[in-house]
């Protein structure tokens, strides 16, 4: 039997994800659900993203699935 706990891992979000990010820019339907600016430059949205993965903050974790 497998539970959840063997299906989902939380773990920190890292530049590998950008691909993920990316892809998910570029869904308006997508973007406009979750308050994100459409067509956005991949130059910017990779800074943006770097920013998220290098910005430690002690109240605020960011974490992928």
């Amino acid at each position: 039997m497998v539970t959840n706990k063997q299906l989902i891992q939380l773990r920190p979000i890292t530049m590998a994800d950008f691909t993920a990010v990316l892809i998910w820019s570029k869904d308006d339907t997508f973007c406009l659900a979750n308050g994100w600016e459409t067509n956005r430059d991949e130059q910017e949205l990779n800074e943006w993203w770097m920013h998220c993965v290098t910005n430690k903050a002690t109240d605020f974790k960011r974490i992928g699935i």
